[in-house]
């Protein structure tokens, strides 16, 4: 057990090294067997510009809420300092959100498209092309198989059959296995046919099923593209746009509010907070809007506090999948190659 123990850790600092020795030059121009996947990661603020709630709306327009900061000039100086103490706080508390929620479902994208298996596959790649080259070059395979023969025909020499039959079955199973899967085992995993690009497309139409995009992959579109368009759309409308409505006017919009807020939102800056271009067309159409959008209640808080706490939630969970994901692929590459040199020796 010990000695076992010994090897896996030898081959794994061997494994180590070789990836960080050949990692910048096959970064730099990875040769015919780079993975499929490339290492081109979408920018977070790339992502933002892209993605838009079920209505159209892009996630960026939800930067800040559509509050009453006031006027420049006011009379009663009271009634100003106490709404721009609250206004000071729901906006520093979504902010926060804004940031937590759209970092994390950007690394969530991030993760899920596998761009980022490149990084590590092209280097692991390199070593198992240079393993392939130097055993054809010293003509392993043929010498083992020599070997191999005369082990067996010694054993039905002295006439153990099973175990003659079962050294030939083995011989030739590793023989085949070693002139294919184990010149570049790391391909099988990430190459164009390989078992992460199966199991992505096969977990995106479970996914895209369960999401109700079924019409849209008849239709001809990839997996990814309407995950896209719609899981990131329905993650968008549960993070950002209901809680910004709850936030900002005490309740979800509905019928003909909801489109005013979904037309004045896609035409507004969000960040010129002081044009209320949001806030007074909503205002207009809702009396209950109207009244919670006006009040300086520094109860309005506690609908942040428990959004805040629920994007918290959401965040732990996308880092405990995240990491669960990444391990997996990785153990997946070195086991890939691990089991590749295991099968020559």
């Amino acid at each position: 057990m010990i000695r076992a123990r010994t090897l896996t850790w030898a081959a794994g600092v061997t494994v180590l090294a070789a990836q960080l020795w050949a990692a910048p030059a096959a970064l730099a121009a990875p040769g015919d067997g780079a993975p499929a996947q490339g290492s081109g990661v979408m920018g977070l603020d790339e992502w933002r510009a892209q993605v838009t709630d079920t209505a159209g709306v892009p996630i960026e327009k939800y930067r800040a809420l559509p509050l009453d900061h006031g006027t420049a000039i006011e009379l009663d100086i009271e009634h100003s300092m106490k709404r721009s103490a609250l206004v000071s706080i729901l906006d520093l508390l979504w902010g926060i959100h804004y940031e937590i929620v759209t970092t994390v479902m950007w690394l969530l994208h991030t993760l899920l498209s596998f761009e980022w298996v490149g990084w590590f596959a092209a280097p692991m790649e390199s070593f198992g092309a240079a393993v392939g080259q130097m055993v054809a070059q010293i003509h392993w395979i043929p010498l083992a198989s020599m070997i191999s023969g005369l082990a067996v025909a010694l054993l039905f020499a002295a006439r153990k059959r099973g175990a003659a039959w079962g050294e030939l079955a083995l011989s030739v199973t590793m023989v085949i296995v070693a002139t294919n899967m184990a010149l570049n085992p790391v391909a099988y995993v990430t190459g164009d046919n390989g078992v992460l690009t199966k199991a992505e497309e096969a977990a995106g139409q479970i996914s895209v099923e369960i999401a109700g995009g079924a019409d849209q992959l008849d239709s001809g579109a990839s997996a990814s593209e309407v995950m896209g368009q719609t899981l990131t759309a329905d993650l968008t409308d549960m993070l950002m746009r209901g809680p910004s409505q709850a936030v900002a006017f005490g309740e979800s919009l509905t019928g003909e509010c909801d489109a005013v807020f979904t037309q004045t939102m896609s035409e507004s800056d969000p960040m010129k907070v002081e044009e209320k271009t949001v806030m007074d067309p909503v205002k207009d159409c809702s009396e209950s809007a109207a009244s919670w959008s006006e009040s300086i209640s520094f109860t309005r808080i506690a609908p942040m506090v428990m959004i805040n706490l629920g994007s918290l939630a959401f965040s732990a969970m996308a880092f405990v999948l995240g990491l669960v994901l990444i391990v997996a692929v990785l153990m997946a590459l070195f086991y890939a190659l691990y089991q590749g040199l295991a099968v020559l020796v």
